[in-house]
């Protein structure tokens, strides 16, 4: 019998044709037998905020969004200040408390989930408050009832600090937004420059110091100009006025610590040198006069 072409060039084209010896599978059983492409990984959720971008100062302020579920959600102020942190659930919802109690204007967060940031900024939308202002005198002779005074908005909380940011003490404006707070001077002597804030204005207040004058003091460091990372207690010495207020701070003038030279004008202040390392320079300060004070790596 004799097959018709066509069924026969179907057979053939269809066939397991032989090559050079192997086997060859036709094209439409290898692509049937093809191993399976590889899968598709979704991608990671964004880091996304969906609270408003508003807050009233002088309390909490809810902050929301969604991210990566059980991602580690970090909030900072843009100069990288860690202000806490919380982690998204499963569904990949996240909230976090801010306390805006001491803050005023706008403020922007920094929040990172560890591969991505997103800033953040609340815009201060309370209405306008009374202004800040000191009515106390600007001048001070040195002891326990130095007062300052002054008006703010009443119920309105007042910090007190110094131009280091130092916090000195608080009060509370009243219900006619008078507010008072008395500043033991004991053991200050020069001009004492004060910031007071409201949560909203800021005012810089200097108190001019009219006792009788004393004799500016020279400050000379008397311990040793190296130290080793990882030491807790470097100790460091030296003379001033003595009864004078020394202020030990960075060279960015950021307050470390408060010490007062004994009856002889002999002073000591214990640095913990844990987390830092490479040279480090302390800047003391009496008010009068100041020496920087740098601390050699040794390690």
């Amino acid at each position: 019998m004799r097959i018709p072409s066509v069924i026969l060039a179907t057979c053939v084209a269809s066939a397991i044709s032989v090559g050079a010896g192997a086997l060859v599978a036709p094209a439409a059983f290898a692509a049937s037998t093809a191993a399976p492409a590889a899968a598709v990984q979704p991608a990671a959720a964004q880091l996304v905020v969906t609270s408003p971008a508003e807050y009233l100062p002088g309390g909490d302020v809810l902050i929301t969004g969604t991210a990566e579920a059980g991602s580690d959600i970090t909030f900072s102020s843009t100069g990288d200040f860690l202000l806490g942190e919380t982690t998204a659930d499963d569904r990949g919802d996240w909230q976090w408390t801010f306390d805006a109690s001491d803050i005023g204007g706008d403020y922007t967060l920094r929040i990172s989930d560890g591969r991505t940031s997103v800033d953040h900024t609340l815009r201060d939308v309370s209405p306008p408050t009374a202004g800040l202002v000191v009515t106390s005198g600007d001048t001070y002779d040195p002891g326990p009832d130095t007062v300052v005074a002054g008006t703010a908005e009443p119920g309105r909380r007042i910090v007190i600090e110094s131009a280091y940011g130092w916090r000195l003490g608080e009060t509370e404006a009243d219900d006619q937004g008078d507010w008072r707070w008395e500043f033991d001077t004991s053991g200050y002597s020069g001009d004492i420059a004060l910031r007071i804030r409201d949560g909203w204005n800021t005012v810089e207040h200097t108190l001019r110091d009219v006792s009788v004058p004393v004799p500016v003091s020279q400050i000379t460091v008397t311990s040793a100009d190296t130290y080793r990372p990882g030491d807790e207690h470097v100790l460091v010495t030296g003379h001033a006025e003595p009864g004078r207020t020394l202020e030990i701070s960075t060279v960015g003038d950021f307050l470390l610590d408060r010490v007062v030279a004994d009856d002889e004008g002999a002073w000591s202040w214990v640095f913990d040198a844990s987390d830092i390392g490479g040279d480090y320079t302390l800047r003391i300060a009496d008010g009068f006069s100041s020496v920087d004070h740098t601390l050699r790596d040794v390690s």
